[in-house]
């Protein structure tokens, strides 16, 4: 967990740091997951695509383990 709490005027470089240390993370086999996201910052990572690092899915993906229900008289799109 990073808590980013202190961080009230994020930047790229805030992003791009973020992204670097969860790389490393990964690369460990550690987990990486950021806590205390001002808005700005949650929408910087929304817009680089790092959502994830919030520990939230993103919008057009469904949470993991969910499936969509086809009924039988569905007719194949």
């Amino acid at each position: 967990m990073c808590d980013v709490s202190a961080v009230a005027a994020p930047t790229l470089s805030t992003v791009q740091a973020l992204a670097r240390a969860a790389l490393t993370a990964r690369r460990l086999g550690v987990p990486f997951r950021i806590t205390g996201a001002v808005p700005a910052l949650r929408a910087l990572l929304h817009l680089v695509g790092l959502v994830e690092l919030l520990g939230e899915a993103e919008e057009r993906e469904p949470p993991g383990g969910v499936q969509e229900g086809v009924e039988p008289d569905d007719l194949p799109v």
